[in-house]
């Protein structure tokens, strides 16, 4: 399914699902011919999307140390990646992941279960093959086999599934990952050496004479940047900043603090060059039970009960004095411990990764967008119409406008949004398609019914709110963004 200045980032496509549905009986031959012709254009589609973030096959790559930084948020449906070129030619890749439970597929009705199962199939296949391609494009990787950072936020499937699919054959310099160390350090593990496919840098035959077992930093690292105890969290003094290496019994406190790269305040620097820092200033964060009310009645928390997504790493570049933050699936609970440990220093942050697929009811506090401040913000989510995690919501977007609308921005950005499923969203919904008044309180140029999907609305907004995929060039005279699709 394509989709018009959604998250697929449109603004060229056409919306299969407006196209009048077909009356009577169908004449065989017409509906096989339609099929193919929807799945060309979906193909066609997941190819232009690539091409016009990473550029054409062969061509010159967006980054390579060329001395700017290089950042393409991709279409990973209801997922995440994102693909980091520094100036001095690095690679990092944040999650790489899809939910196969969510592909990006629309019927007409007439399909019977067995087709059904394929177009989810095909739909999750072209979407994968998107993140492959990609990565492996003359925008990243450019047919190279080593990539120097691989970040996993957490561990669920939307965020990393789609890894060893993408790294098939290549090398990786370090790993950093959240979760409970012990379990997640061997799934991370068996993950980065399913059948072989992803090799330590020590098995690279080229690799420099001085990589060595003493030298080399080593992969994966279990990285816990976050209140030391629960309790310190009301002190807000008490941070446990540490990261597991090469690690010996799973949960052997001696191997806390041996990997560490560089302790940078409440975080880790994981990668300094001149003109260009990275570091990750969250992970393994614990849940709290204190909830967060909105200025529409909703309440906030965490949502997942075991931890996963509050100990998300998060990761923030710094480069010729710009700021990008990603928060991956971060909640309350992490919004809070940066607002507390590193308000001051992303004030003002340039572009900010929106927490939890732009989810209303466990992230985007109030008090995160006023502490950040952010200039420009984009949401990865999928474009369920009928099931799944309908994400962004309408109340989170809303917060963002609202935020925004305190100093307009010119242009014309397309997001699809949700109004949500909880009693408070559903009495907040987004002003109606014909109530100019209300919506230009928030920025809308516009807001338009999805046709046969209950409480899902297309809007154009005149505020930095983007959607995937997404690209930007940052250097010494400022950022630069690719707005191919977006108008």
């Amino acid at each position: 399914m394509t989709d018009s200045g959604g998250i697929e980032g449109g603004g060229k496509r056409k919306r299969v699902e407006d196209e009048p549905e077909p009356v009577g009986e169908l004449d065989a031959e017409a509906e096989v011919a339609r099929r193919k012709a929807l799945k060309a254009e979906e193909e066609e589609t997941a190819s232009m999307d690539v091409e016009r973030l990473t550029g054409p096959p062969g061509g010159p790559p967006r980054g390579g140390g060329n001395g700017r930084l290089s950042v393409m948020y991709l279409d990973a449906g209801q997922g995440d990646c994102t693909l980091i070129t520094t100036p001095a030619g690095r690679h990092i890749m944040i999650d790489c992941g899809h939910d196969n439970g969510s592909p990006e597929v629309d019927f007409t009705g007439t399909e019977t279960s067995q087709e059904k199962s394929a177009a989810k199939k095909a739909a999750n296949t072209r979407r994968k093959q998107v993140l492959e391609d990609a990565v492996n494009g003359a925008g990243f990787l450019n047919g190279g086999t080593h990539l120097d950072i691989l970040v996993i936020t957490h561990p669920d499937d939307d965020h990393n599934n789609t890894i060893a699919q993408v790294l098939g054959g290549k090398t990786i310099g370090s790993v950093y990952f959240s979760g409970k160390y012990g379990t997640h350090l061997q799934n991370t593990q068996t993950l980065l050496n399913r059948r072989q496919t992803i090799q330590s840098p020590l098995t690279d035959p080229n690799k420099p004479a001085d990589w060595t077992e003493a030298t080399f930093p080593g992969t994966p690292k279990a990285v816990f940047c976050r209140w030391a105890d629960p309790k310190d969290r009301a002190k807000g003094t008490e941070v446990r900043i540490d990261m597991f290496g090469k690690a010996g019994a799973a949960g052997d406190p001696k191997q806390e603090g041996v990997a560490v790269d560089i302790q940078d305040g409440a975080g880790i620097k994981i990668l300094v060059e001149t003109d260009c820092t990275v570091s990750v200033i969250a992970g393994n964060v614990q849940r709290d039970d204190l909830v967060v009310i909105d200025s529409d009645a909703l309440a906030i928390d965490d949502g997942d009960t075991d931890g996963k997504n509050c100990g998300s790493l998060v990761v923030l570049i710094e480069a010729f004095g710009k700021k990008l933050l990603f928060c991956g699936d971060a909640t309350r609970s992490t919004e809070q411990f940066l607002i507390a440990k590193h308000g001051a220093r992303l004030a003002d942050t340039d572009w900010l990764r929106v927490a939890h697929h732009g989810s209303a009811g466990t992230s985007s506090i109030p008090d995160f967008i006023s502490t950040v401040r952010p200039k420009n913000v984009v949401i990865s989510a999928g474009r369920q119409y009928s099931t799944g995690f309908k994400h962004p919501r309408w109340l989170a977007v809303k917060r963002y406008l609202t935020w925004f609308a305190k100093d307009p921005a010119a242009g014309n950005v397309p997001v699809v949004l949700w109004r949500g499923e909880s009693l408070t969203e559903k009495a907040a919904p987004p002003p109606a398609d014909t109530d100019r008044a209300d919506q230009a309180k928030v920025g809308m140029r516009s807001l338009t019914p999805v046709a046969d999907r209950v409480a899902c609305y297309t809007a154009v907004v005149g505020h930095p709110v983007h959607a995937t995929p997404k690209a930007i060039t940052v250097d010494a005279k400022g950022i630069t963004e690719d707005t191919g699709g977006t108008a």
